[in-house]
């Protein structure tokens, strides 16, 4: 058997089988096993650590034209919505998000996860190069997690019961304006760290640039949920 160091080689060769035989919108998914290289002296095979990966692949259409929506092309923001849903049900919290903006031989761009010091994985638009070479017929995004690591910071046990606060929460609205090319994941995340216990959720809900803005900025708007 192959000793894989991805599964994402192996998506792009499924996507390209379903979309010649006219399988036009597609999610697929794999689990496997897969190697890198490690100094690990401990490990079954000389020089390589072996982890189960899970990998996830869409293309095509996210939204079919009906009488009051138009179609829609799937993109990174759909993919990233998937990944983050089956890491939510795995009980992962406090996510950190960091930008992978340069190119790969696999990747045109990527954004890798991580928590509690852990690396979970990447999700990615695969290169215009290998989609021509495939001769894939749309783009397509795709995700790989460490499977093994995200069962180590995923919480563990039955889900618990918590009473619901005899306290309303209190939402506010934070708006900064930085740099155009700043990412705001690691901003939210320093939010996130300086709220304390009573912040219970961070989100972005608008992006803005034009009047009154200055060139090369943007604002971030956060809306804030405070709880005791």
């Amino acid at each position: 058997a192959a000793m894989r160091p991805s599964l994402l080689h192996g998506l792009v060769n499924a996507a390209a089988y379903n979309q010649k035989r006219g399988a036009s919108d597609l999610r697929l998914f794999e689990s496997g096993h897969v190697y890198a290289r490690s100094a690990d002296a401990s490990q079954p095979v000389e020089g390589f650590a072996e982890h189960t990966a899970f990998a996830l692949a869409i293309s095509g259409l996210a939204q079919r034209q009906s009488w009051d929506t138009p179609e829609r092309a799937a993109d990174f923001y759909d993919l990233k919505g998937i990944v983050m849903a089956v890491l939510a049900a795995s009980g992962v919290t406090e996510i950190e998000e960091t930008p992978r903006p340069e190119p790969t031989d696999l990747t045109a761009y990527a954004l890798e996860l991580s928590a509690r010091g852990q690396r979970l994985g990447i999700l990615a638009r695969v290169s215009d190069a290998v989609i021509e070479k495939a001769d894939l017929s749309a783009p397509l995004f795709a995700a790989e997690l460490d499977w093994d690591a995200v069962v180590r910071v995923a919480a563990t046990g039955l889900p618990t019961y918590a009473a619901i606060s005899r306290f309303p929460t209190v939402e506010r609205d934070l708006a900064l304006v930085l740099d155009s090319a700043q990412p705001v994941g690691p901003l939210a995340q320093t939010i996130r760290r300086a709220g304390g216990p009573l912040l219970q959720e961070v989100r972005l809900f608008d992006l803005y640039t034009g009047d009154r803005i200055e060139d090369g900025k943007k604002s971030a708007a956060f809306s804030l949920v405070f709880g005791a």
